[in-house]
């Protein structure tokens, strides 16, 4: 289940509804290079929200509402 974002306020306000629910999520990190983690989205702040994931070795990470728009971060349900 995607939802389209067309700005700032309604990528914070599609996070904002996902939180505490577990989730899939694809990061871009360049060159065909994607990463996937499970987990949840943990804190919301006025630019950024964090991911608290299951690994270990990288147990929180951040990403701006911009990642979203740029879909350098995808969210989906997990399967």
């Amino acid at each position: 289940m995607r939802k389209i974002v067309h700005g700032y306020q309604s990528a914070k306000l599609a996070i904002s509804e996902l939180k505490g629910l577990p989730m899939t999520f694809r990061i871009n990190r360049g060159r065909n290079r994607f990463q996937y983690f499970s987990g949840v989205v943990e804190d919301i702040y006025p630019n950024i929200f964090t991911i608290r994931t299951d690994d270990e070795i990288q147990p929180v990470l951040s990403f701006s509402y911009n990642d979203l728009l740029t879909k350098n971060v995808q969210v989906q349900r997990p399967k």
